[in-house]
């Protein structure tokens, strides 16, 4: 990255990790707050492997390398796990208690009851 009179010029590496850092809002945004675990991770998979297939295809001119698309990938999923679990988490930006989940309750997946009994259960009101 680097600025010059006033304008950032982004090169794709930094681009990049703004995906990946960005992947866990995504999966909040299409999931459902109270979605199975296993629903979150498999959109969170899809998720990285599309990031990951469009960056190669876009650095290579269409071309994609397998190993260069496995490193990616690991990186992506990895990167996206971390700062999901020790930076958005915990700052209630993602996760079934973060804002993004709670401004915007619909998405894919079913409901799960007994996260939602749970939580109706701590406020002190019956589960309809």
């Amino acid at each position: 990255m680097e600025i010059n009179n006033g304008v950032v010029h982004l090169d794709v590496t930094t681009l990049q990790w703004v995906f990946y850092v960005a992947l866990p809002w995504v999966v909040d945004l299409v999931t459902k707050r109270f979605a199975d675990g296993r629903i979150k991770a498999a959109v969170l998979t899809v998720l990285a492997l599309v990031t990951v297939f469009v960056q190669e295809a876009l650095q290579n001119d269409g071309d994609l390398h397998l190993p260069s698309l496995i490193g990616k990938f690991v990186t992506a999923l990895v990167t996206a796990l971390v700062t999901h679990q020790y930076v958005w988490r915990p700052l209630h930006i993602t996760g079934d208690r973060g804002v993004i989940q709670k401004s915007l309750p619909t998405g894919v997946g079913p409901q799960d009851p007994a996260k939602l009994k749970d939580q109706t259960e701590r406020r002190g009101t019956r589960a309809a």
